[in-house]
């Protein structure tokens, strides 16, 4: 992914149509990945703000000193909502992806590459699993009213950049370089 992007981000010439469409390809995924947020967070705050909204719909930010949203429906509306729908949709695009996968490695008759495809899909699961399964939890503790929930959220969640490491850096490939490396 992040190569992806680099190459999507590099200066190239303004006459070559195929980087033109890139860069407008670019700019409407960050158009995208930037207003929804802002739109979300911005219709949360005016809700908050006005008066004649009843009560139940107001996140109440900062209330009682909690830096969250305090009203049970208002995270089911501007957190569980927007989460699950996010998780539902990266679900579909990630089956949509292996589908892709796996019929492109039917085709290939190149053992090698298959492998190589193989372990990139393996790759995405794990990340995907790690990633979703951290926001279906965060759905779950606003729905269940659990704050054990909302407990094993945050630590999931803090523990993120961990978890990617160990994806990373904890294969047999790496683990196998580093023990030639130090001998």
């Amino acid at each position: 992914m992040w190569r992806r992007m680099r190459r999507l981000t590099q200066i190239v010439p303004v006459t070559s149509r195929r980087s033109s469409l890139r860069r407008k390809r670019f700019l409407f995924y960050s158009l995208y990945a930037w207003s929804v947020p802002l739109a979300i967070s911005l219709t949360s705050v005016m809700i908050d703000n006005i008066e004649n909204v009843p009560e139940a719909y107001k996140p109440h930010f900062g209330f009682d000193d909690i830096c969250w949203i305090v009203v049970n429906l208002a995270q089911i509306i501007f957190f569980s909502v927007p989460a699950f729908t996010l998780v539902t949709m990266n679900s579909i695009f990630f089956v949509l992806s292996a589908f892709l996968i796996k019929s492109n490695a039917m085709k290939n008759s190149n053992d090698q590459q298959v492998s190589v495809e193989r372990i990139n899909f393996f790759l995405y699961l794990k990340l995907g699993s790690l990633m979703g399964i951290t926001w279906l939890v965060g759905v779950f503790a606003t729905v269940s009213y659990n704050n054990v929930f909302w407990d094993i959220f945050e630590v999931l969640n803090s523990f993120q950049g961990l978890f990617l490491f160990l994806i990373f850096a904890a294969s047999k490939k790496v683990n196998k370089h580093f023990r030639k490396r130090t001998k």
